[in-house]
């Protein structure tokens, strides 16, 4: 049985709303981005400064959690930062915050979006693999997976696109492969 990704989350670009909705990189030029050193998000934005000199981001490089971050932008320390939208949503109703999340081109690059569950290579741990797949397929064929990730999430992120489940499947040839 193949392997299912499970639901996943996306990165966005975090922002005040006086910013406006559906901000992108372009419009941060020349502003300041608190990214936590060394993260996934830091290394993206190391990148697009360097394929987009004109258009750059100064980026701020903390050493602590992003909550911090989520807070600083918040406070206006930091005019945006990056992080996933489940997370944004958790910081704004622990901390009464409102931020607006806005969508990143070229997403993917930052960390492809998916979870997926680890197991050993016993056949113990492949039947135990492939239950697991069949109740999630199930779950996600009659909506209650879309209905989880709308009540825990609000929204649902249950939905694979054909970039996901294409690389799903390189990655479950490559591991029949070996």
């Amino acid at each position: 049985m193949k392997s299912i990704s499970s639901p996943f989350t996306h990165n966005v670009l975090i922002t005040r709303p006086e910013l406006g909705e559906n901000v992108t990189l372009e419009d941060l030029a020349g502003k300041h981005m608190g990214v936590v050193a060394g993260s996934v998000q830091s290394g993206f934005m190391e990148a697009y400064n360097k394929e987009n000199p004109d258009k750059a981001i100064v980026l701020d490089y903390v050493d602590g959690d992003v909550s911090t971050i989520i807070q600083d932008v918040n406070n206006k320390r930091y005019d945006a930062t990056i992080y996933a939208t489940t997370y944004l949503k958790d910081v704004e109703k622990t901390l009464g915050i409102d931020l607006v999340g806005s969508p990143i081109a070229d997403e993917d690059k930052i960390q492809p979006p998916g979870s997926h569950l680890l197991y050993r290579k016993t056949e113990e741990a492949e039947k135990l693999r492939n239950e697991v797949d069949a109740v999630l397929g199930d779950m996600r064929q009659d909506g209650t997976l879309s209905a989880l990730s709308e009540k825990y999430f609000e929204q649902d992120d249950t939905q694979l696109t054909d970039a996901v489940k294409e690389r799903n499947d390189k990655i479950e040839a490559k591991q029949a492969y070996g």
